[in-house]
This record gives C-alpha cells, structure tokens and sequence, in this order.
C-alpha cells in the first residue's frame, strides 16, 4: 500500500481500517485516542475534565509483545511532520513505562510498524525511528 493523503484525519482513517483488514484477531485491540483536534473551549473544558491530556499518542496497541506491555503510535502527515513539547513528555514517559512508542509518517509507516511489533518474540525490542 502507498497511501497519498490530504490530511493526518485520512491517514488515521486509512490506518484504522488497514488494522481492520489485515489483522482481524487483533483490531479489538487497536484504538484511536481522541485527544486532538479542534474542539469549542466549553468541549474542551469537558473533555479535560474526562481524562483527555495533552501529547498522548493517537493509537494503542493493548497487546504486550517483546520486552513491551503494549505499543503507542504517534500518526503525523508525511507533508506537515510536527510533533509537540507535550507529546515529546509523554512519549518519553511511556516508553519509561515499558512501553513501546514510535512516531509514524503516515498510515504505511504506521502499518509498518504495527507489523513488526507483532512479530517479536520474547524479550525482542524494536528500534524507534523517533528519539526523544
């Protein structure tokens, strides 16, 4: 697949459903954290009050794989690749955490990564494109 598209939305929409298709024992277990995007300042307020904080990752992988207890996926744009002082912080406290966390170019990228965090055996790690 090679995925050209107009938004990190798409990308994120592309993905989940690439999830969906190529791995069904698994897409359970793979979901989207709501925690960007545009949002009116009383919704915000809301969703702040719920839980939401600033820098998570856009995706999580509850599946414990290698020397990981689950994986975090950071979707950007391949075109407009901007990552946050927050979700720096939190990336760096994830992977503190156990876990693995990767930033991804894109819906490939992500795939990609998906797939061979899949694949390792135990106590394996996977290399991190993005370091904090």
């Amino acid at each position: 697949m090679n995925f050209l598209l107009a938004s990190e939305d798409s990308e994120c929409i592309a993905l989940t459903e690439a999830i969906d298709y190529m791995f069904p024992a698994i897409s359970d277990l793979f979901f989207h954290i709501p925690n960007g995007g545009g949002r009116s300042k009383r919704e915000g307020k809301k969703f702040k009050q719920m839980g939401v904080r600033r820098g998570i990752p856009d995706y999580f992988l509850s599946l414990a794989r290698g020397i990981y207890h689950g994986c975090y996926i950071e979707v950007k744009r391949k075109e407009d690749w901007k990552i946050t002082k927050e979700q720096i912080e939190k990336i760096t406290k994830l992977r503190a955490q156990g876990y693995y966390v990767d930033v991804a170019e894109g819906c490939d990228e992500a795939l990609w990564i998906v797939r061979n965090y899949m694949i390792l055996k135990e106590n394996e790690s996977l290399t991190v494109k993005f370091m904090t």
